[in-house]
């Protein structure tokens, strides 16, 4: 069962490293954003909060922001206060700098390394809580999983190919039918898969 979780946890985490290299790539040409935004009435105010996923060149990134409407009418109440929508944003990426407010994205940050970044930013009735990160940082993160199958997908077949038992890499040419060092039986002269025995 945890050999199987294991598994089904590396190929969902391959599949991850795989769209994230591909957005990486696709960032370079494209960039845009999603976003979902929910108004509430505050009083007289109308307070516009969204949830924005935002890319750029070579990162991605998080922001929760804020639009206050201030002393707003009935008429404009009606039309301001509805049910939280989705809309979304592309352009192309040689856009990138004359575009880049309408995907939430600011150039100056407070706090920046490597492609990290988390900033404030508060203008009028405008409040964004801005989070980004590298592409090559999440790709890392996805390959850990897929790198440490890979690596027992070799061990495997490096002992199966020296006669070594796939479980414990003992030496088999001198007991043909059972690994003495762990118990691991063989049948019909061949080595267990080794999704069916512990692999140390």
């Amino acid at each position: 069962m945890v050999r199987r979780l294991s598994t089904f946890a590396s190929a969902i985490s391959l599949l991850l490293c795989l769209t994230t290299a591909a957005m990486w790539v696709r960032s370079h040409w494209i960039i845009g954003s999603v976003v979902y935004t929910t108004p509430h009435r505050e009083g007289n105010d109308v307070v516009d909060r969204s949830w924005v996923i935002f890319g750029s060149p070579g990162r991605i990134g998080l922001a929760r922001t804020e639009y206050t409407h201030g002393d707003v009418t009935a008429e404009e109440l009606k039309e301001l206060v509805h049910p939280g929508e989705w809309s979304h944003y592309s352009v192309p990426a040689s856009d990138y700098w004359d575009k880049a407010d309408a995907v939430f994205f600011y150039d100056a940050s407070d706090w920046r390394f490597h492609g990290f970044g988390f900033y404030l930013y508060v203008s009028g009735g405008e409040y964004n809580k801005i989070l980004e990160l590298p592409y090559w940082a999440i790709f890392l993160l996805f390959a850990v999983l897929p790198l440490f199958a890979l690596r027992r997908i070799l061990r495997v077949r490096g002992r199966k190919v020296r006669g070594l038992c796939v479980a414990c890499g003992y030496d088999l040419r001198a007991s043909p039918k059972r690994c003495p060092e762990c118990g691991v039986v063989i049948r019909n002269g061949k080595l267990p898969l080794a999704k069916s025995v512990g692999l140390n």
